[in-house]
């Protein structure tokens, strides 16, 4: 019992939780952004619900439409800004206009 109090009690476990408590810091705002995002949506169709069942279903599809096309999207945007970023911080003009071509 007291070799586990005493690895709780290390420099490693404290340096470790130290660093839990600065990466949870920084992606508390990123989880609570997300999780925002995706309530949007559900007050949207809350709203839409009160008209109907053909208008909420409508509203159902574009949700899902949306869904479909515009997170793929982001997902390609947010790898060409690393990448268009590194290449152009090197000064390669060729990888640049390539990366560019291809996004």
């Amino acid at each position: 019992m007291e070799r586990i109090e005493a690895f709780w009690k290390s420099p490693v476990m404290e340096e470790y939780r130290a660093e839990s408590r600065a990466l949870i810091s920084l992606a508390a705002p990123i989880i609570a952004t997300a999780f925002l995002s995706f309530l949007l949506q559900v007050v949207d169709l809350a709203f839409v619900g009160h008209l109907g069942r053909d208008a909420f279903a409508a509203a159902a599809l574009g949700t899902a439409y949306y869904n479909t096309v515009v997170y793929p999207l982001t997902g390609v945007a947010m790898a060409l800004d690393t990448l268009l970023s590194q290449a152009f911080g090197a000064r390669n003009l060729v990888s640049y206009g390539e990366w560019s071509l291809c996004g």
